[in-house]
């Protein structure tokens, strides 16, 4: 026989008396959310943060209510700082004695959740980032301090009866124009991402922000959609408030305040519907979907039965097994009627709460030893005893720190390339549609190794004279067994050499041709992983002293007392240069020059016949060559 939710009550009680009577209870962290796990089925009630009849501390809503909804936090005059002051006739011993509150709900087993807006507020109005941040700053102030566990968007209409929750005809959901939408999208995520995946967001709109959209696009009519729209993955549910404006929604035949249109206006919301722009907005998993009805005073029209809201939520878990559950305004008004509300809430839901039994089977990974740096690794985990759809979060960690983590996710493969040399382990959380967790932890590990070269260095850099040898040799770091070198020799940028791999950290070779030489080694170890670096200081080889040509202002044959100018030009060896010349004709010299910084000479020859000119350079080595000449006279 399994165990009821009123079962599950009595015993959270008894164990807080056990821990009110041992003192332990004074170890909870103030300021901690609770970590119970949120039912799968679940009875919200908002809880009136002022003094009704009878006078209702926090601590003394009945244990019954899964979801206690504090109204509400509210917005400063300014219209963009949320504020949130436990009512001083309910609580003389203000924030203090009102956090110790939310924390012994949270112990027995409950969610505390702040609702932000209400009737009666000051309307929202937020013109720049600016206020965005100040707005979403404020609310995390409030949420750190008394530690609720979720967000409750809770806007209505402004003391004037103006909707702030408005669309204008031309907006999409996916792209509303609207500053409270953009910026509530903003602030939403941003919680979500602050606190992770067990805070829970929700939102309590009328129906005509939401179904609304259905027959009418623009003002408030459809006006909750882009929000609902652009959060719905981190949405945990919504619960509209089906009081207060008629119901007519003849598409789906829903029409007036009974057990049908509840029915009718929550398929809509699960089974997606056409908005009167033309939009389709798609359907929320059902554990996104609860209603909403009305108990008490303050509301023009919309009251129902106890027994007319349990038809109803008996036949929607019957068709969907992980709708969420139903809320009330308020928690107060069913304490005054004797908790009527709830024992009729619990008395079905116990119907159908089963215990959360889902099991990591198995965690696999496609690899494991040791492999080199950007390897694709593949975690894959399979699951028992799931209930609806399942949700997979991985962590993954190197030397046993955190180095990342995939968010919730309906794939249960977590595929990551590891770059970073070490040792690498996974954790998964899997959960399913009653948000029960499991987890295990893949500990075999991948080990990441990633030799890289520390230094290439050579014996010579600079000019040096052909036939030079020349010695470059390599060192590395974070090897992995044995090392080998393989070397590419480069003259002027073109592949001249290459030395294959070799145990050899160096690499000998004569360099004999004119032109610079850079080297570039890769290394690989034992496990396979390469690295390579390029030594580009260089070496250049100098090409051999020579006279490629002289050049003369006179060729051919000349005429006596014609003056002849010579350039004597000179490439290669190690400059600098100095020149000399002879001009010669039948063993006679008729002019020389000795060595000196000046390439050019001038000769007038004043007698007919052949003559050679001897040139001579001479570089800062003492090398010496000669070209010779000849100089035809008639």
């Amino acid at each position: 026989m399994k165990k009821s939710k009123t079962f599950s009550k009595i015993i959270a009680i008894l164990t807080i008396l056990a821990l009110l009577c041992t003192g332990v209870l004074g170890a909870v962290p103030a300021s901690a959310m609770s970590s119970t796990p949120l039912p799968a089925h679940i009875v919200i009630g908002y809880w009136e943060n002022w003094v009704s009849t009878p006078r209702l501390l926090l601590r003394n809503v009945p244990a019954g209510w899964d979801v206690v909804n504090v109204s509400f936090m509210l917005v400063d005059s300014a219209g963009y700082t949320a504020t949130f002051t436990p009512d001083s006739s309910l609580y003389p011993g203000g924030a203090a004695a009102f956090k110790s509150d939310v924390e012994f709900c949270q112990a027995r087993g409950q969610k505390v959740v702040i609702s932000f807006g209400g009737a009666d507020n000051f309307p929202l109005s937020m013109t720049s980032e600016s206020q965005r941040n100040t707005c979403l700053s404020s609310i995390k102030s409030i949420v750190d301090y008394y530690g609720f566990d979720g967000f409750d968007i809770d806007f209505e209409r402004t003391p004037g009866g103006a909707a702030i929750m408005n669309v204008n005809s031309s907006d999409s959901m996916a792209n509303p124009s609207q500053n409270i939408h953009k910026y509530m999208i903003y602030i939403c995520q941003q919680l979500a991402a602050s606190y992770g995946s067990n805070f829970i967001i929700s939102m309590a709109p009328e129906h005509p922000y939401v179904q609304g959209g259905s027959t009418r696009w623009g003002d408030y009519s459809g006006g909750y959609l882009p929000l609902l729209y652009n959060i719905r993955d981190i949405l945990t549910y919504i619960h509209p408030q089906y009081y207060n404006n008629s119901i007519n929604y003849s598409s789906v035949g829903a029409s007036g305040y009974n057990a049908n249109s509840l029915v009718k206006c929550s398929e809509m919301l699960i089974n997606g519907f056409r908005t009167a722009n033309g939009e389709t907005f798609p359907g929320l998993r059902p554990d996104q979907v609860a209603f909403g009805v009305l108990l008490g005073e303050s509301a023009s029209s919309g009251t129902m039965s106890n027994a007319v809201v349990a038809s109803a939520l008996d036949t929607l878990l019957s068709k969907y097994p992980t709708f969420r559950g139903a809320m009330t305004w308020s928690l107060n008004a069913d304490v005054r009627a004797g908790n009527t509300f709830l024992t009729a809430m619990e008395t079905v839901l116990d119907n159908y709460d089963t215990p959360a039994t889902i099991s990591v089977a198995s965690l696999t990974s496609n690899k494991s030893g040791t492999v080199p740096s950007g390897t694709a690794v593949t975690f894959s985990t399979t699951v028992a005893n799931s209930n609806g759809t399942v949700q997979y979060q991985y962590e993954l960690y190197k030397n046993g720190t955190l180095s990342a983590t995939r968010s919730y996710s309906t794939s249960a493969s977590y595929a990551v390339t590891l770059n970073d040399p070490g040792t690498y382990t996974v954790k998964v959380t899997v959960k399913d549609s009653s948000n029960v967790p499991a987890s295990a932890e893949w500990t075999t590990g991948v080990t990441v190794v990633s030799i890289s070269v520390a230094s290439l260095t050579s014996n010579k850099s600079g000019t040096v004279p052909a036939g030079t040898a020349v010695t470059f040799s390599t060192t590395v770091a974070n090897s992995n067994g044995t090392v080998q070198y393989q070397y590419e020799l480069y003259k002027n940028s073109a592949l001249s050499a290459t030395r294959s791999y070799s145990t050899s950290a160096s690499y000998a070779v004569t360099l004999n041709d004119p032109g610079t030489y850079t080297v570039k080694v890769t290394v690989k170890d034992s496990s396979s992983v390469t690295a390579s670096s390029t030594w580009n200081t260089g070496v250049t080889v100098q090409a051999p002293l020579a006279i490629p040509s002289v050049s003369a202002s006179k060729t051919g044959t000349v005429a006596q007392g014609t003056a002849v100018n010579y350039t004597i030009n000179a490439a290669g060896g190690t400059p600098s240069y100095s020149y000399s010349y002879y001009v010669l004709k039948g063993g006679k010299v008729y002019k020389s020059g000795a060595y000196q910084g000046t390439s050019g000479f001038t000769f007038t020859p004043t007698e007919a016949g052949s003559y050679q000119v001897r040139s001579y350079v001479k570089d800062s080595n003492g090398k010496l060559v000669e070209l010779t000449s000849s100089l035809v006279v008639s």
